[in-house]
């Protein structure tokens, strides 16, 4: 009898395995290593490191942090791999990016905007960042 039940059960998740949803996933990411991450009234500044090695600057709003369908999300923490981001494509549109940071503000990551500086312009205003590749 308990070799009927176990029979059973094993047939019904082989199954139920075989009719799981198989189609792929059209959500992807992309993670970068952070430089330095300033600050400002109108976002963040992220100095960000280029596949190939560059140094390229992205400008993240502070609109774009929120509740619900933000755009974007700020992830403190102390783990040795911070800061670094992850960019998230849907249907080969951006999605959302995240910001994995360090969690104490003297972190030689954190920068301070230099007196004077003007970000205008710098901030996308179509819904989706900057990301240069080279």
């Amino acid at each position: 009898m308990k070799k009927l039940i176990l029979a059973i059960v094993f047939l019904s998740t082989t199954t139920f395995a075989l009719f799981a949803d198989t189609t792929t996933s059209t959500m992807y990411y992309q993670t970068l290593r952070i430089l330095k991450i300033f600050p400002m009234q109108a976002g963040y500044q992220v100095k960000y490191l280029t596949p190939v090695g560059t140094v390229r600057d992205l400008y993240v709003p502070i609109s774009w942090f929120g509740t619900g369908t933000s755009k974007a999300i700020l992830i403190a923490g102390t783990d040795p791999s911070y800061p670094y981001l992850a960019i998230y494509w849907n249907n080969d549109k951006f999605d959302y990016i995240k910001l994995y940071v360090k969690s104490d503000p003297s972190d030689p990551t954190w920068g301070e905007v230099p007196q004077g500086y003007n970000p205008q312009g710098k901030f996308p205003t179509n819904g989706a960042p900057n990301i240069q590749w080279q």
